[in-house]
């Protein structure tokens, strides 16, 4: 290869990785191997294993459409299968090549060449697929400047398409994410209003109590006083619970506020424990006992 012809490659090589983005990436290939090969017209195949197929995007105007052929198929599809070079100088004496594009847009297709891209494993990633030499048919040189692009172009492609499923991969994130914060904000106001919904009717059996207290004769109070004390307590046992399940899902959603301020240990928190839990005990043969081993001025 001459001097002047391999810094053509090298030239071509640079410009194959000069991009990270898969469309300018394949654009780019497409361009250097036009250049390299004389070639009028030129589309890249990429190989979809998943789908065993092979897939580019072709210009229509202002818009693009996307091809797919399945594995074998037409001449790329032949090239994607078997991973080897067909370079034909009239493709109308071909029976796997397919006239139907040419039909639908009008363009004629005389000399083609399909050439395999393949990664360090030897592996087909992509086929581009050459169109119309000016000079009437595609040579030997031609072949060995593909020859010499292809791991470049294999390596940029890799490169685009790990790019490409990052970015995706993000957006799936980033997506995930916000749907989480939106049921997060759905469960928050839920919890919300179910702690409304429960309070006022328990507000109502509080303030009855009171009612009862108040308009109740002495030795009718004294009666009933236990009962009004266990509704009193089961009524402030649901309000806690209540306060729990809102105050928790406030802590998981990140929108819980939390106020530091001197509490006394003994009457804030230990008393209303004992209280609460005492009447069950009796009720089950248990004595709970309280007592306190810490210096009174603490």
């Amino acid at each position: 290869m001459k001097t002047s012809e391999l810094q053509k490659i090298i030239s071509a090589a640079e410009l194959v990785n000069s991009n990270l983005s898969l469309n300018e990436v394949l654009k780019n290939i497409v361009t250097v191997a036009l250049e390299l090969t004389n070639a009028d017209r030129g589309t890249l195949y990429l190989v979809d294993k998943s789908k065993d197929e092979i897939w580019s995007l072709i210009a229509t105007g202002s818009d693009t459409l996307e091809i797919r052929l399945k594995m074998g198929e037409g001449l790329a599809g032949y090239v994607a299968k078997y991973g080897k070079t067909i370079n034909i100088k009239d493709v109308k004496t071909d029976s796997r090549f397919n006239s139907a594009y040419d039909n639908l847009s009008g363009y004629q297709t005389k000399s083609m060449i399909c050439f395999p891209i393949k990664n360090i494993e030897a592996e087909v990633v992509g086929v581009l697929q050459l169109l119309n030499n000016r000079e009437g048919e595609f040579t030997d040189r031609d072949e060995k400047f593909l020859t010499a692009l292809s791991i470049h172009s294999a390596i940029a492609i890799n490169n685009a398409l790990m790019l490409r499923k990052q970015i995706e991969l993000n957006e799936e994130l980033t997506k995930a994410k916000q749907e989480a914060q939106k049921f997060a904000m759905l469960r928050s106001h839920f919890l919300t209003q179910m702690s409304h919904e429960i309070r006022t009717p328990l507000n109502i059996i509080f303030g009855g109590i009171q009612y009862l207290k108040l308009k109740a004769d002495p030795l009718q109070l004294d009666e009933f006083s236990e009962i009004f004390d266990m509704l009193e307590s089961g009524s402030r046992r649901i309000t806690r619970t209540i306060d729990s399940i809102v105050e928790m899902s406030e802590i998981k959603s990140g929108s819980y506020e939390i106020n530091f301020e001197l509490i006394n240990l003994e009457n804030d928190v230990l008393q209303p424990v004992i209280k609460n839990y005492q009447e069950t005990a009796i009720e089950k043969g248990i004595v709970l006992i309280f007592r306190k081993t810490t210096d009174e001025n603490l």
